[in-house]
């Protein structure tokens, strides 16, 4: 479930003959792709936040080379290991691991070399130039000032802030897609990059309440994540909160901030309730209500089907009726 199509798109592309044409980003055209092995691969996976533009990505791969264009992006790279090599008309740059450096709208060429693991790994972010000359007519100055030239480093307390939160961003993100992205936490995004880019071209925003709610969301899709390996079986919240290394009451607080009143046991509950459904909709003849239930960590069978009911419009029976027709 997704709250907005309009907040929330998801794009992955995988394997070794990825049409360049589906890889391709928002505001980006892949001129030509391809892999530095035989037998490489490459994943990469972008998440759009509305009609903003501004797009957060992970790339993950064994090698690769890529060209192409670029006509109204700023793109922010960081490699997490391994290292980029960009060519730019006559000039040559190089990101190594760790690093952070933005490029211009532009036509360039890059390869990623692998770290002695074997894989390459980075986070992206792309932010369309209106975006950024909205924010500078908005601060009274130009986004000229932050993005002089290509391969321009993003240093100091604001490059290191938002390499860090970037990177957690991208894991929290595509470790595993959430069922639905909370309005709130779209926001908070949103409000970050925006207060990062003000830093960026001299004007400190006054408040930034994301760097509250995002190390929340952190916390949370930590605790979710649990939550979907373990969710089979009995699992209590003092558990989970014990296994990060907090309170209770401070896992419940990360929640709440959050969702707005979902508690963790609820998330819980809604993780067991999309996998009962997935189970009934892959039934076969000799699956029953009930055993679903128990194997999705339901034990009250009445409060199971009414559960269901709210959440998806038919009761249990029903969905593995219409399976079995």
């Amino acid at each position: 479930m997704i709250e907005s199509p309009a907040q929330f798109r998801m794009h992955r592309a995988y394997g070794r003959d990825m049409d360049p044409a589906r890889g391709s980003v928002m505001f980006t055209e892949t001129l030509r792709l391809s892999l530095l092995s035989e037998r490489g691969m490459i994943t990469t996976e972008l998440l759009t936040l509305g009609d903003t533009g501004i797009t957060l990505g992970r790339v993950r791969s064994t090698g690769h080379e890529v060209a192409l264009r670029e006509a109204e992006t700023v793109t922010f790279l960081l490699p997490r290991s391994g290292r980029l090599d960009i060519a730019i008309r006559d000039r040559d740059y190089r990101v190594s691991s760790g690093n952070f450096m933005a490029f211009r709208p532009t036509e360039r060429r890059t390869r990623s070399t692998p770290d002695a693991t074997g894989l390459f790994h980075a986070a992206t972010l792309q932010i369309p130039m209106a975006r950024l000359r909205e924010l500078a007519q908005r601060d009274g100055t130009s986004a000229d000032t932050a993005f002089v030239l290509d391969g321009a480093k993003v240093q100091g307390d604001t490059g290191r802030f938002l390499a860090r939160t970037l990177a957690q961003l991208c894991q929290d993100l595509f470790q595993r897609p959430p069922e639905f992205l909370p309005a709130k936490i779209v926001s908070a995004i949103r409000v970050m990059i925006d207060d990062t880019l003000s830093e960026m071209m001299g004007d400190a925003p006054p408040t930034q309440p994301s760097r509250r709610t995002l190390p929340a969301f952190h916390r949370v899709r930590q605790a979710e994540e649990i939550m979907h390996l373990h969710s089979d079986d009995p699992l209590s919240m003092v558990e989970v909160a014990r296994t990060l290394g907090v309170s209770l009451r401070s896992l419940q607080l990360a929640f709440n901030e959050v969702y707005g009143g979902l508690s963790p046991r609820d998330a819980l509950n809604r993780i067991r309730l999309h996998k009962a459904r997935h189970r009934l909709l892959a039934a076969d003849g000799a699956d029953m209500v009930t055993k679903v239930a128990l194997d999705s960590g339901f034990f009250h069978l009445s409060r199971f089907a009414q559960a269901y009911a709210r959440t998806f419009g038919e009761r249990p029976s029903e969905t593995l009726a219409r399976r079995r027709a």
